[in-house]
């Protein structure tokens, strides 16, 4: 649980043991609105991102160098980079 989510349940969970329960969940509900606004804007950002992959070849020899170029892409992980690599050698026939 992060930090927006944590103070959130801290202050559902103190409310009745305070005298202004109110207060405390209007804080609650600040947290929740903060988590909120935060996931939406992660969701946006991800959703803009876009991904692409090709395929360099810098030399025409008996034996090519083949260098997968993968650009625009935050949050990579190697199962990514792997598929998409994959993909542009099928795509150009290497694979």
């Amino acid at each position: 649980m992060g930090f927006n989510l944590g103070n959130a349940t801290k202050y559902i969970w103190r409310c009745d043991l305070k005298k202004d329960a109110i207060e405390d969940l209007k804080k609650a509900r600040w947290y929740i609105d903060r988590e909120i606004a935060k996931r939406e804007a992660e969701a946006k950002k991800a959703s803009e991102a876009k991904f692409t992959a090709g395929i360099w070849k810098p030399s025409e020899s008996t034996q090519p160098n083949y260098n997968i170029i993968v650009t625009n892409s935050p949050r990579l992980d190697e199962t990514v980079i792997g598929k998409a690599a994959s993909d542009a050698l099928k795509y150009e026939g290497i694979r």
